[in-house]
């Protein structure tokens, strides 16, 4: 029936059944039988859960409906749909669309026909806030690491995960999707953060459900479990974020601050990251769930991009900002900002020999900030 409904009713006319509905002009009869087609289109769980699993690339047609009000009722469940299912095809195109240049960022090939749409032109994801349904579904949906099946999964060790078993995750590739999003937004000078702060909201999720205490784990290992990859996989999609800004036109909006401060910026993508990144280092170090080696691992991550802030002409205006970031840990409000600073500082004593001065810088900023 819905097959039906689609090929010979929607798919040819969906364009003026929606143009009706809006048409002051139109006959009443008209635009009510429009709307009524537009709402069940537009609102139906059972239709567009049937449009996601039969007829996914119809749903393009629907999303470039931009006067329609419901269009947004229709992206939540529409890609609710795609991301429980890990045959669909935002599995498919996610894994199909690693082709990332350093200077560049992420291809988006026509051939992934809904990446392409959403990135191509990341207006299309921001008009659409497809972020949203994305997100939710991992921290509050079927998907969020406190149900008990989800924690065991995040425990379990790697083995052949990075190779075959993330394409299938729905966190791996939800984390995937914002870092397609955020890159394209970034290059494409959109001026606003993209909710990127979810990495933010993923990694407290994650590190609550981490079980320090898992068997048959190596602690020392680079990623001990499957939690501990997807952590890292935010932190190495973050630090591409703000390497990419070295090979952006210096004057482009979205990368311009206003200060260096830890305030909100929210149409600036590097320094929300930066935020972000902060306060899931924050989070990470001062958790009693996180293996020791795991937090030396970040550690040296996040000095080696300080390094490169340093040393390349364009990345130098951020530098500051990734010190004070770092130094701060949050907003400043936090009655843990304290502990946070004492267990960084012991940290950093620490550092490779090849990163001591981006850990000093560290050292005096927060002597510095204890000095206010």
């Amino acid at each position: 029936m819905f097959a039906d409904l689609i090929d010979e009713v929607l798919a040819r006319n969906l364009a003026w059944i929606c143009a009706t509905s809006q048409d002051k002009a139109a006959k009443p009869r008209d635009a009510e039988v429009a709307s009524d087609i537009v709402r069940i289109t537009f609102t139906s769980p059972k239709l567009v859960a049937f449009i996601a699993s039969s007829k996914p690339y119809f749903a393009l047609t629907v999303l470039k409906q931009q006067e329609v009000y419901h269009v947004h009722e229709f992206t939540s469940l529409y890609f609710r749909n795609l991301i429980n299912n890990p045959h669909s095809i935002l599995y498919f195109e996610v894994k199909n669309n690693q082709n990332i240049s350093t200077t560049s960022g992420y291809d988006y090939p026509p051939r992934n026909r809904l990446l392409y749409f959403l990135f191509g032109d990341a207006k299309n994801a921001e008009r659409l806030s497809v972020w949203g349904p994305v997100g939710e579904y991992l921290l509050v949906g079927p998907a969020a690491p406190d149900l008990e099946e989800n924690r065991k999964s995040i425990n379990r060790p790697m083995r052949d995960f990075q190779e075959t078993g993330q394409w299938t995750h729905p966190f791996a590739t939800g984390i995937r999707f914002i870092d397609l999003m955020v890159s394209a937004a970034l290059v494409q000078n959109i001026e606003w953060h993209m909710w990127l702060w979810y990495f933010n909201h993923f990694t407290e999720i994650l590190i609550d459900n981490l079980d320090i205490h898992t068997p048959e784990v190596d602690p020392n290992a680079e990623w001990p479990t499957v939690g501990y990859y997807l952590i890292y996989e935010m932190f190495s999609a973050m630090t591409n974020w703000i390497r990419l800004v070295e090979y952006l036109p210096a004057d482009q909006a979205n990368i311009v601050m206003c200060n260096t401060r830890f305030d909100h910026e929210n149409g600036n993508i590097p320094k929300s990251a930066i935020m972000v990144m902060a306060l899931c280092f924050r989070k990470l170090l001062l958790s009693e769930n996180v293996h020791p080696h795991f937090k030396r691992y970040i550690k040296d991550i996040l000095l080696r991009l300080l390094k490169d802030a340093n040393e390349r002409p364009n990345l130098k205006p951020w530098s500051e900002m990734l010190v004070n970031a770092l130094a701060m840990g949050d907003f400043g409000h936090s009655r843990t900002s304290t502990a946070y600073q004492i267990a960084l500082k012991e940290l950093l004593l620490g550092a490779d020999i090849s990163v001591m001065r981006q850990a000093k810088m560290l050292l005096e900023a927060i002597d510095s900030i204890h000095r206010r």
